[in-house]
């Protein structure tokens, strides 16, 4: 999950009761958000002697910054073309921007289900805020410790292994499964999914249903589906005036002065109040800081700027966001210059077979109906459901970016169940 989107794992007490209020809705429209009771150890022997166990701790093990590339994508092909799967990496990007990318397919027909993934991680940080080195890799507790176990790395492990047991077990005649993987998604993304879906043939690209494993979960592993994200939207803002001497006022023009009755109108904006159904909660423009080009208090500063964090629903698009700003300058009498920082489409797919499916799939394996949602960060399925209905299904978040990001070992055994039953309920219906 991108690195600035960090609202899936410390939640500020208002978008948690926000997130409340959703769940609340969730189950008056019917669906049950059951926290289930699980054993600690129901599923221990089998989890530690799991294959994707196996397969996640060696992709802990290698250090994939962003923008991830070599040795990691190596391991990924041999393991897919070993399941039969035929292999082809893009490396997109030049120089320090260069990253690899992998489109692996077993099968030459329809249906077509994908997983999408990614194999770089945020930085590791201290490394002495962490119990054991941050890429060893450590099961200390009935828990594997290191960057990126969680995002996302042990879901990649999980569907790998489901799609090889699936397609060594089942009788896969029809159909086709594809695994997309980048090395840029929790970076700019420039070089990732976007580019690389972009560089395939039409023909490559006719899914008709893809899970993306970002970590979804919140208290235990099932309890949540996303159908959609929220949009985001980074700006620098600038006004300029000209500077002076703060005992001759009348002789400058107080960029600062000029700008926060603008800036005053952004803080008590309010965009919408939320999505009729429910589904999304209200967009929200929040002002992440301010400067001016004075550091003493007898200088007027001639130019001031704002950072502005923008998440928006689908009531809105960044087109109509950035008409909207010019238009509170212009009533304002300024003029606002704006720079995009960063920018991610919402991505919305609606409740359908698909998402009963894979609700299935996981009342099966963790004895809880999911609630589905679409609050927390940006991920890659924006850049994928336009093609087909796509959700994002994955392990507990509140570890992901921290020190000690862990997943328990029995969650990585269930996630390659469920990962498997999605497979087999797909192809069977």
């Amino acid at each position: 999950m991108n690195k600035g989107e960090n609202d899936e794992g410390l939640v500020p007490k208002n978008e948690a009761r926000d997130e409340a209020k959703g769940e609340a809705k969730n189950k008056r429209r019917g669906e049950r958000c059951v926290q289930p009771v699980l054993s600690s150890s129901a599923l221990s022997s089998s989890a530690l002697s799991s294959s994707a166990l196996r397969m996640a701790q060696t992709l802990v093990r290698t250090r994939t910054p962003t923008p991830a590339r070599g040795e990691i994508f190596q391991t990924l092909e041999a393991w897919l073309e070993e399941a039969g799967f035929a292999c082809r990496r893009y490396c997109l990007g030049t120089g320090e921007e260069a990253t690899d990318n992998l489109y692996a397919r077993a099968g030459s027909s329809k249906p077509v289900f994908a997983f999408c993934g990614h194999l770089d991680v945020v930085p590791e940080g201290d490394a002495s805020l962490w119990s054991s080195p941050p890429y060893a890799a450590a099961i200390k507790e009935g828990m594997l410790i290191g960057r990126g176990s969680v995002d996302m790395k042990s879901s990649v492990a999980a569907f790998v292994a489901a799609a090889r047991d699936f397609l060594r077990e089942e009788d896969f005649a029809n159909g086709s499964i594809v695994v997309l993987l980048t090395g840029d998604e929790e970076g700019s993304a420039r070089f990732g999914t976007r580019a690389l879906l972009e560089e395939l043939e039409e023909k490559d690209k006719d899914f008709d249903a893809c899970l993306t494993g970002e970590p979804t979960s919140d208290r235990v592993l099932g309890d949540r589906v996303k159908i959609g994200r929220r949009g985001s939207l980074s700006l620098r803002l600038q006004v300029l005036g000209k500077g002076g001497h703060s005992a001759y006022p009348h002789l400058a023009e107080n960029a600062a002065h000029k700008f926060l009755p603008f800036l005053h109108a952004l803080s008590t904006l309010s965009l919408d109040a939320g999505t009729k159904d429910g589904l999304f909660e209200p967009s929200s423009l929040q002002i992440a800081g301010l400067t001016t080009d004075t550091q003493v208090s007898n200088m007027l500063p001639g130019r001031a700027e704002a950072l502005v964090s923008i998440r928006y629903n689908p009531l809105h698009s960044e087109q109509s966001l950035l008409a909207l700003l010019r238009e509170m300058a212009r009533t304002h009498g300024i003029e606002v210059a704006t720079e995009r920082l960063s920018s991610a489409e919402v991505f919305f797919t609606p409740p359908n077979a698909f998402s009963d499916l894979v609700g299935a799939a996981i009342e099966e394996v963790c004895g809880c109906q999911p609630c589905l949602s679409t609050n927390g960060g940006t991920s890659d399925s924006r850049f994928l459901y336009s093609y087909c209905p796509t959700l994002d299904f994955g392990p507990v978040g509140a570890s992901m970016h921290t020190s000690d990001e862990h997943i328990a070992v029995d969650d990585v055994q269930r996630l390659t169940e469920v990962y498997r039953s999605v497979l087999k309920r797909f192809f069977s219906s």
